[in-house]
């Protein structure tokens, strides 16, 4: 396991631009690192998992913002989805992440 942060999301003011700069630096990086897996025989064997330590409201504040909230990102990236190709889910390999009906 290696884990690594990216800081500068708590914006409770003006986010528009300064989320989409950081989201910039976040696809930059994840696109390098699994590109770099994917030339490598054990990146086969990688899965990222990208995740926020809190989470934001939805809606925007009067600043043009988000306040703390309950809404929280998770990506999860690698060789083997949670979603096949023709769209249903699997979670065959992450049974913690079935689906609730």
């Amino acid at each position: 396991m290696f884990g690594v942060s990216l800081g500068g999301f708590d914006t409770h003011a003006a986010e528009p631009n300064q989320h989409a700069r950081l989201m910039g630096v976040l696809d930059g990086a994840l696109t390098s690192f699994l590109n770099a897996m994917e030339a490598s025989p054990n990146g086969q064997k990688v899965t990222v998992v990208v995740y926020s330590e809190f989470g934001r409201r939805v809606a925007a504040n009067a600043s043009n913002g988000t306040d703390h909230g309950t809404a929280s990102p998770v990506l999860v990236l690698g060789p083997e989805p949670l979603v096949l190709s023709n769209g249903s889910y699997d979670s065959s390999h992450w049974p913690a992440c079935a689906l609730q009906s």
